[in-house]
Parts: C-alpha cells; structure tokens; sequence
C-alpha cells in the first residue's frame, strides 16, 4: 500500500487540477508554426498574427512513460496489510481527499521501523518474537525469477542464484523462521573441498559450497546421507547444502554469540540440530508445494531422497548431529515452528559456548527441551539452579541441603529418557564423549598412562538423588553385564582396574532386587575370571 500511495496522490492531484481559461483578442489569419521538439520535451507553439503581438502559451507537459526496466526492483517488495478494507473504503462515494488517502494508507500499513517508533519499539525489534513475525519477506517473490534457472535442466545454476533460490523459499515456506542477514558466498576452491558455514567478529557469515561436478546425467553424492546413500541432481544439492548452512546463519543471528564456539561445546550440537530440523522442515514443506512452486517429478524425488538419506545416517551416527536434533525435534512436535522459535528464544549464546557436550547435567536434560532452555537459557529459575547443582555433585563436590533438593526435583524432571542418556554416555566406552586432549610427544608413552580414568560418579550421584533412578540403574547393569559384549562395553579391559573397581563399589549402594543381583554378581565374576 505504500508503494501504492504516490500513484493514488497523483490521481488526486490531476482530478483536482482546473483549466485555465486566457482571453485574447482573436489575430488575423494566424499561422501556426510548430517546432520540431522531440516527443517527450516542452515544446511551445509559436502563434503569428500580423496585427497583434505574438503571444506564447506553454503547452501543458507531456506524458513521460519510461521503459519497462525503468520499472524493474532487484527485489519486489510484497508488503501484507495489516487488515483488509472496510466495506465504506473497498467502495468510496466519492475520491478520498489527500489527507484521507494519507490516513488510510498508514492505517493499511504494518508497524514502522524501530527506529520511528522510538527506544521501546527498538527493543521490540531486537527480541525474537520481533524478529521472526512470520510476516513475509521481499525475498519470497524472488523464487518466481529463479525456478526458471532451476527449470532448465539438471545442473545446479550460478552460485548467487543459489543463494536467491535457497533464501527465497526459506522467506516463502517458513516465514517465521527467515531473516535477511547479510552473508559472503563462495564455492571453496580449496585441495579438499567441503560445504560448511563460518562466522568471525571481524568478517561476519561465510558460507562455501563444495563445488562438487556433476556425471552424465546431471547428478552428484548427496552429502546428507551416508557415503553412496543417495545421488542427486546438482540443483537440488546445491540448494539444499545452502539452505542448511543458511539455517546455521539464522541460529547465529539469533543469539548473537561473541566469539566462535569450540567444536567440543554444546553450542555445536545445538546449532546442527537447528539447522537439521530446518532442512527437514523445509524439504516437507517443498514436496507439499511442489506443483506451485514449479519442481517436477524427478525434483521432489531427488528431495525425498535427501531427507529419507539425512534421516539413515542421523539414526546410525552418534555425533553432534544426531544429539542436537533431540531437543528441536521435540520442540516442533509439541508446538510445530512456533514451538522452535520459543527454544531458540530461550538459548543464550555464552552458556552453549562454555558447556561442553560431556557435561553430565546437559546429557541428562537433552531428551526434554524446556528442560534443556532451563539449563541453557538465561533466567535463574528453580529448574536451572537444580540442574546446575547436579552438575556440581558430578563433578564430586558437596551440595547443601537445598541445592540438594533441587538437584533431585531436577532428576525427577528428566524422567527415565534422561538417565538412560546418562548412564550410556558415562558408563560404556562407545558412548562417551572424548574431551579433546592436547597431543603428547611420541616418546612419553607414560603420560598417556597417567591420563585419569573418565569418572562414572555422574550416575551413581543420580541414584543417590533419586530412588527410582538407582532402581533404573541396577536393572541396566544387570542387562548390560548379561548381553554378549556388554561387560567390555562396560568394563573395557578384563581383570580388575580403576573403572571396574569404581562401577564394582558404586553398584553396592544401589537398590537390587533379587533377580537383577543375582544378574549382576554372576555375571560380573564370570567377567573377572576371564570366562566371559
């Protein structure tokens, strides 16, 4: 409606001009000369007349109509009102005055800037809720220019009609989601090429592009799934590896880190599981609107092998990937992208960066998200001061009565999910997460030796906090120590040593029944002895 508002003044403007009338005193036999002006100028005819002096009367100006790429925007602008028309304003009796056609267009309009509505609007704009408006951005148009490139055929378009077509249906599809951050792009020219997002201080969002080449028939590995899962057309590839990283580049700008986060940090998990579910999110929503948007058959299969590939490898892996998409899988079930937008509200950017993903109190809050955004967050409710005190007794300090009693509350909230998390990632040897070490020389062979044992006191602090978390303890060791190649999960190495001693002595305080100790104390001597 704004940008409608110039051409409704104008109409104002000529439908109020007036001619005006000029008596002169009739010439005799006039001649008429008129200048050969370009169409387009103020040209004056000149009236000749022998008996009166000549008189020049400016013609009124011309009708300029501009090229039609005088017209063209980079980017059209599609601007939603913000309520339709009344009934008295769809049908006027007569044309509104200026002042009414001024009104009326910023009655139609959405809220102004920030910055014209003062300090308050400001802060507005800054929080989430502001951010992601899910009203549709200029960049949603954009894909009516760019799936003509994408119509041609099966190799990926240049690199910024890449970023045009991944932005553009991001705008288009999930609009609550988007936001136009600036990026540099780039196909990473490098020895080993591969995809993947960076953001420093000084030079903002890059985002590269393995420009990987295309065989006979147009097509190229999926980087989605497991090597050799899929292949697909290089459009679709291209397209959706930009997407994703540009999914990374909505979570940065979101919560604003300061600095770059470590690769061991929760802040990695947690940015890839964003980034994953919005992949997801939008190849589902892509295949819904396929026939709209213009993709064809061999389009939407190639995205739903992308996604079908994704969901293989995410369910074999047991990494950073599959551990973050948990908590925003979970958020999406129980309240779709209006649900994720409230976790990422939520996150803070230093708290992701500063816990590592080893930390016992985040494995054990993974599985439940409004239990992990109180752990991550930045509001110091009941919740975050539990879960930070149970990080503290697993690190082997002692709590006071009350932190004691809100470490357990915050046990009790994470429910059995949570403790089996726990007691894989502390207990068995594939599951646990390695902090990364500084490297050792190779002839100190002893240092590796005096590398302290990883500490199983997280789960034993859980049963001591909570009696049908030791319960659930024991029923697991004793299934564990049962399953064909479960001791040496469990104990890594035969005979006694530091790990076995420590399970061994923390199992002792722990709630058995009678079937589930007799599991356990057979199965752990035939362990000792070397039958097992």
């Amino acid at each position: 409606m704004r940008r409608l508002l110039p051409v409704l003044l104008l109409s104002s403007a000529v439908l109020g001009a007036r001619a005006a009338v000029i008596d002169v005193a009739p010439p005799a036999a006039p001649s008429i000369i008129m200048p050969a002006a370009p169409f387009g100028q103020n040209s004056a005819p000149l009236i000749a007349s022998p008996s009166a002096p000549s008189l020049t009367i400016p013609a009124p100006p011309a009708l300029i109509i501009p090229a039609a790429q005088v017209l063209q925007a980079p980017a059209p602008a599609i601007i939603v009102a913000a309520r339709p028309l009344t009934e008295a304003e769809a049908a006027p009796e007569k044309l509104p005055s200026q002042g009414g056609l001024k009104k009326l267009a910023e009655s139609l309009a959405p809220s102004r800037d920030a910055a014209e509505e003062g300090p308050s609007a400001a802060e507005r704009a800054r929080s989430l809720d502001s951010s992601f408006d899910g009203k549709l951005a200029p960049e949603a148009s954009a894909w009516d220019d760019a799936s003509g490139h994408f119509a041609r055929g099966p190799l990926a378009p240049n690199l910024p009609t890449v970023e045009t077509a991944a932005r553009s249906l991001i705008a288009r599809l999930l609009p609550q989601l988007y936001r136009r951050v600036p990026i540099l792009a780039a196909y990473d020219r490098s020895e080993h090429p591969s995809t993947g997002h960076t953001w420093t201080p000084e030079k903002g969002h890059l985002i590269e592009i393995a420009p990987v080449h295309a065989d006979s028939r147009g097509e190229v590995p999926s980087a989605f799934g497991a090597p050799g899962a899929a292949r697909v057309q290089q459009k679709i590839e291209h397209l959706m590896e930009f997407a994703h990283e540009y999914f990374h580049v909505l979570f940065d700008s979101a919560v604003r880190p300061k600095v770059n986060h470590p690769a061991h940090s929760v802040y990695s998990a947690m940015t890839e599981g964003f980034a994953v579910s919005g992949e997801q999110i939008l190849v589902e929503r892509l295949l819904d609107h396929a026939p709209d948007l213009g993709l064809g058959p061999r389009d939407a299969m190639d995205l739903a092998a992308v996604s079908r590939a994704r969901r293989q490898w995410l369910d074999t892996e047991d990494n950073h990937y599959s551990e973050g998409v948990q908590s925003w899988r979970k958020a999406y079930e129980e309240g779709g992208v209006k649900g994720m937008i409230a976790f990422l509200s939520s996150l803070s950017a230093q708290r992701m960066i500063a816990v590592p993903r080893s930390d016992a109190a985040y494995q054990l809050a993974l599985g439940d998200h409004k239990l992990l955004a109180a752990y991550l967050g930045r509001d110091q409710s009941p919740t975050r001061r539990g879960l930070d005190s149970f990080a503290k007794a697993a690190h082997g300090e002692k709590l006071t009565d009350e932190e004691t009693r809100e470490a357990s509350a915050a046990v009790e909230l994470a429910g059995p999910e949570g403790w089996r998390r726990l007691f894989d990632r502390t207990l068995l040897s594939d599951k646990r997460i390695q902090e990364p070490k500084a490297k050792v020389a190779a002839g100190n062979w002893w240092e590796k030796k005096a590398e302290p044992m990883a500490s199983v006191e997280p789960v034993f602090v859980l049963a001591r906090l909570s009696p049908a978390a030791g319960a659930e303890l024991s029923r697991y060791l004793a299934g564990m120590i049962s399953t064909p190649g479960g001791a040496a999960r469990l104990f890594e190495r035969p005979g006694p040593n530091e790990k076995t001693n420590a399970i061994i002595a923390g199992a002792e305080s722990l709630p058995w029944d009678e079937a589930a100790r007799k599991t356990w104390n057979d199965g752990l001597t035939r362990w000792l002895i070397g039958t097992n």
